[in-house]
């Protein structure tokens, strides 16, 4: 939920912009660019490679695509917050409130659960084999792996849309007045939907089958498949590590909204701007782990993509 700018942080004995929220989302911005680019540039590759060589779209494969389109779509709300924290833009509607909750609730969750499905692959790949899993994650397969996602999108993301609306002043959302929700209760929702349930839980439930895998690692002899454990350790250990500071942080912001001595939260909200952004760079750092794990790419077919990338853009540079 957005609170308030008083709730959210705002010093009233420094008014104007104590959070330096104007500069943060000019950094959000650029390191939202560079990832779509990057995570384009991944699957073109990616794709290309499996098309040249012949070979077919393994489970990892498939999961990035989805990892890769869930990335796009959770841009959109998180723009959209930037620019009204940052910017001052205010154009919330009812119906812009109850989409941005959706999106934003349920496809941080879509992508910790495609995470965590990476970790599931590599698990159940070393254990039972890698072409029986990535049989089963055939069509039949990856249509059950679609109805989940739909599911854990539904769940965490359609529940507080029906309980959101657009606030008297029409500048933020709020939940539904009717429920007279006390702060207690605001924060408890805010804690479980945006720290607990998306990073912290699953965080511990990762680290066990982390643990094995990394153990197994040393044994595995074939080259693809050990790359192919490595990659995906690196994305998962390197997700949930960006993304803890994230989520500890807004644990003890919302403890100091529960306390009843006064606070300057200015200090806070720039921590969670610079940990919000530290979990934004794992959204680049990811499709490159991709690429650099995959020994079935050419990294000269990286750079010539990226030639090609940066052809476009100077060509974009001149129009303008």
């Amino acid at each position: 939920m957005e609170m308030s700018s008083k709730e959210a942080g705002e010093n009233v004995s420094d008014p104007g912009d104590p959070c330096n929220s104007y500069e943060w989302s000019i950094v959000f911005c650029l390191i939202m660019t560079l990832s779509i680019v990057a995570w384009i540039m991944a699957i073109i590759v990616i794709i290309h490679s499996r098309q040249s060589k012949g070979g077919n779209l393994s489970g990892l494969d498939k999961l990035s695509c989805l990892l890769a389109l869930a990335t796009l779509i959770q841009f959109g709300p998180i723009l959209s917050h930037s620019l009204h924290a940052g910017h001052n833009t205010f154009s919330y509607s009812q119906t812009g409130c109850k989409l941005m909750f959706y999106t934003d609730h349920g496809t941080r969750h879509v992508i910790t659960a495609l995470v965590c499905g990476l970790v599931a692959y590599a698990y159940y790949g070393l254990h039972h084999g890698f072409e029986s899993v990535n049989g089963r994650l055939g069509s039949l397969g990856m249509g059950w792996v679609l109805l989940g996602l739909a599911a854990l999108q539904g769940l965490f993301g359609m529940v507080p849309a029906m309980y959101v609306d657009l606030a008297p002043n029409e500048l933020n959302c709020i939940w539904t007045i009717s429920m007279k929700l006390t702060l207690g209760q605001v924060v408890s929702m805010d804690l479980i939907l945006r720290s607990l349930s998306p990073y912290l839980v699953p965080c511990l439930l990762v680290i066990y089958p982390v643990m094995q895998l990394t153990k197994l690692l040393p044994g595995v002899e074939e080259k693809h498949k050990s790359a192919t454990v490595r990659t995906i350790l690196t994305i998962t250990v390197s997700y949930f590590a960006l993304n803890s500071p994230y989520a500890v942080n807004l644990i003890v912001e919302y403890a100091l909204h529960l306390s009843s001595s006064p606070h300057s939260f200015a200090a806070v909200c720039n921590f969670k701007w610079f940990f919000f952004l530290v979990h934004q760079v794992w959204f680049i750092v990811a499709p490159l782990m991709l690429i650099k794990g995959d020994p079935t790419v050419e990294m000269e077919s990286v750079k010539q993509w990226i030639v090609k990338f940066r052809k476009i853009s100077d060509d974009k540079a001149q129009l303008v």
